[in-house]
């Protein structure tokens, strides 16, 4: 289990286990258009450690709810922060990427083909300001580069296709 540092980590792991404590965050955390298509019924708190094998590197808190018609899920990542971390972007970029596998993987052992909705709220309760950049991953980045290399990441990959005795190219 990841070692709680902080009394601010503590209490708000034990917090967050509470329907009373996180279903009022969910509503006021969600996009409204998103909201009313979530079965809230069925919210559940990911275990500790949730989702990575190594549960010193694993997520504070982990939600997650179908959606009303069957259609895919969402699922919140929270991480309480009482300091600064340079590293931060990268840790939540880590912790969705273990989310997407675990749950493209499922409990089942079945391949979900359904990518979910993953939101992020970093609890920030430090004593000094922390500037939004510091959660993208690309603002080291030069401004001429940044856009680039966010689309680089997210966007279409560059495939080609050599068509050979296996079969041919769709």
């Amino acid at each position: 289990m990841k070692p709680d540092s902080t009394p601010h980590d503590i209490f708000a792991k034990a917090a967050f286990r509470n329907p009373l404590v996180y279903r009022p965050f969910i509503r006021e955390h969600t996009p409204a258009e998103l909201f009313g298509h979530i079965d809230r019924s069925k919210i559940e708190v990911m275990p500790v450690g949730f989702p990575l094998s190594n549960p010193l590197q694993a997520a504070d808190i982990v939600l997650r709810a179908p959606l009303l018609n069957g259609s895919g899920w969402v699922y919140w990542l929270l991480e309480v922060q009482a300091s600064r971390d340079s590293n931060m972007a990268l840790r939540l970029l880590l912790y969705k990427m273990e989310i997407l596998k675990y749950h493209l993987q499922s409990e089942q052992g079945r391949y979900d083909s359904k990518p979910p909705m993953i939101l992020t709220t970093v609890i920030y309760m430090g004593l000094h300001n922390w500037h939004p950049s510091t959660l993208d991953p690309f603002a080291p980045l030069d401004a001429s580069l940044r856009d680039m290399a966010r689309a680089a990441f997210v966007g279409d990959a560059d495939c080609q296709c050599q068509a050979d005795r296996f079969g041919s190219c769709l």
